[in-house]
C-alpha cells in the first residue's frame, strides 16, 4: 500500500477530473476535430477539381475524334449531346464531379494559323451542333 502511495501520490483521495480539465481537453479535441474537418474538405474540393478537369479532357478527346472525322476550316463548336449522339461520348450523362448536375457545355474548336493547329476548349454553352 506504501508503494501505491508513492506512485499515486497522497492526493489521490479524490479520483475525478476538474471542470477545468474537462473544459480544456474538450477545447483541444474541437480544435483538433475542426483542423481535421477542413483538411478533409480541402481534400474533397480538390479531388472534385481534378475529377471535372478530367471530365473536361474527356469531352475535349471526343471533340478531337469528332473534328478528325469531319474535318472543317475555321471556328465550330461541338455539343456534349451531339458528340453523344454521334457515338463519340460513350455517357448517357456526363455529370460535373463538383456539384453531380449534369455537364451540358460544348467545346470550341477553332484553327490556330500561327501554331498550324486546332485548339479545344471545353465551355458552358447552349448551343447544339
Amino acid at each position: 500500500k506504501k508503494y501505491v502511495k508513492i506512485i499515486l501520490g497522497d492526493n489521490m483521495k479524490n479520483k475525478g477530473f476538474t471542470l477545468v480539465e474537462l473544459l480544456a481537453v474538450i477545447l483541444i479535441l474541437g480544435v483538433i476535430a475542426t483542423i481535421t474537418v477542413q483538411s478533409v474538405m480541402s481534400a474533397i474540393k480538390t479531388s472534385r477539381e481534378k475529377a471535372y478537369e478530367r471530365q473536361k479532357e474527356m469531352i475535349e478527346d471526343a471533340a478531337r475524334r469528332w473534328s478528325t472525322d469531319n474535318p472543317t476550316m475555321g471556328e465550330t463548336e461541338v455539343s456534349i449531346s451531339y458528340l453523344q449522339e454521334e457515338g463519340y461520348l460513350n455517357s448517357k450523362s456526363i455529370q460535373d464531379p463538383r456539384d453531380k448536375k449534369e455537364m451540358t457545355g460544348c467545346v470550341k474548336i477553332e484553327y490556330d494559323k500561327g501554331n498550324n493547329q486546332y485548339q479545344y476548349v471545353y465551355q458552358d454553352c447552349e448551343t447544339e451542333t
